[in-house]
């Protein structure tokens, strides 16, 4: 999981890393970006995707996503 802000500011290359190391790992990660884990909508568009995909594990870069000031 990660911010849709960063996608949108195409801050997205810590993301493909590791995407591509878990791929490298025999693993099909899937990315899955959200407004705000606070919103309702985007909360079941995540508990939805979560439902179907069945993930044997879940990161999340939200945590970590910020906009200091440079």
């Amino acid at each position: 999981l990660f911010y849709r802000s960063m996608l949108l500011a195409a801050d997205v290359a810590p993301i493909d890393a590791l995407a591509e190391a878990l791929k490298l790992q025999g693993l099909t990660p899937v990315p899955i970006f959200v407004s705000s884990l606070k919103d309702p909508a985007s909360l079941a568009y995540v508990e939805n995707a979560l439902a179907s995909l069945h993930p044997a594990a879940i990161i999340t870069a939200t945590a970590f996503a910020s906009g200091a000031e440079p």
